[in-house]
């Protein structure tokens, strides 16, 4: 009898630490049967990871890409700075809802302010052009630094494909890809209607 009273505190202590043990493994068994929040990886029967905040990542970069000051529904530019001659100056903006607008600097073929409409297709086709070329991932400026022949216009091109827009500056010495870029957008404008608007 004296043995079972000596044992009864010992056994008592067992059964705790038996039960807080259970306890901790039960936790355990919850936090890993709880499903993942979203920001964590998820494996799929295949072993690939999957993310669900990369997308949500990748459009805020997609859109911090567009140059500053541009307008968020421009979606092409085109603009020739004047040289010493008689070098055509001259601005074109094209906008995503197909409104476009010219405004003469120097020497242009059309002198003043106007407008005109292009057609889904023709927008279409200058962002496949632009892919074609890689134009969103040429240099921002050609050739780099502050160089600069006085002389000669400076040719500065914008396009927007999607959320990510990009602006090129071509003073001189561009890939040939740029160049032959340009030449057809003026190209492919010029044929627009092109109603004036202004002085």
């Amino acid at each position: 009898m004296r043995n079972l009273k000596f044992m009864l505190p010992f056994c008592t202590l067992l059964v705790a630490a038996f039960a807080c043990g259970k306890k901790t493994t039960d936790a355990k068994t919850a936090s890993s049967d709880a499903k993942p929040t979203p920001s964590e990886n998820t494996m799929t029967p295949k072993g690939q990871t999957t993310t669900t905040t990369v997308l949500t990542q990748n459009k805020t970069d997609d859109i911090l890409s567009i140059p500053v000051g541009v307008a968020p529904n421009l979606l092409m530019k085109i603009q020739r700075t004047p040289c010493f001659g008689k070098c055509a100056a001259f601005e074109i903006q094209l906008f995503n809802d197909g409104r476009a607008t010219y405004r003469s600097i120097a020497f242009a073929p059309r002198t003043g302010s106007f407008e005109a409409k292009a057609t889904a297709e023709m927008m279409q086709q200058i962002q496949d052009k632009a892919l074609t070329i890689n134009y969103l991932k040429m240099e921002s400026q050609y050739p780099s630094g502050d160089i600069r022949i006085a002389d000669l216009p400076t040719t500065t091109t914008y396009v927007r494909v999607g959320s990510v827009g990009r602006s090129v500056i071509n003073k001189y010495d561009a890939p040939k890809d740029l160049i032959a870029f340009e030449q057809w957008l003026v190209q492919q404008l010029d044929g627009l209607d092109w109603q004036k608007t202004g002085d």
